[in-house]
């Protein structure tokens, strides 16, 4: 009885960070910029960023590993899609709010990896 084991193709292992900026809270005369700042999201960025990598993922048939990145640097596997006309198509460009999710649930990033199916023995 043979199974299929998934094989990751060389050079498609890409990392997309999720962009953040610098939000203004209050002056603070104590702080040596003299004011307070919280670290935010940037989904202007994320967006731009999101659409230049889809624009970089193949026409091809395939099958996308998508793994979130924690802000400890671990990597957790979240999806495998199957795509059956292009990777590109199947990913799309109406990921956002998905992504949105991912930020909320404090993510840092996400890699995609693209793999074939392989038979072993």
């Amino acid at each position: 009885m043979s199974k299929m084991a998934l094989k990751p193709i060389k050079r498609t292992l890409k990392t997309f960070k999720f962009a953040h900026k610098l939000e203004f809270l209050r002056e603070n005369p104590l702080k040596t910029r003299g004011a307070d700042f919280k670290l935010v999201p940037d989904f202007d960025q994320i967006r731009l960023d999101l659409y230049q990598l889809v624009r970089s993922l193949p026409n091809e048939p395939g099958i996308l590993l998508i793994s979130g990145v924690t802000k400890s640097k671990k990597v957790k596997g979240l999806l495998k899609i199957t795509c059956p006309e292009s990777v590109r198509v199947t990913f799309g460009y109406d990921r956002f709010n998905w992504i949105e999710s991912l930020i909320q649930r404090r993510y840092a990033g996400i890699q995609l990896q693209i793999v074939i199916e392989q038979k072993t023995i």
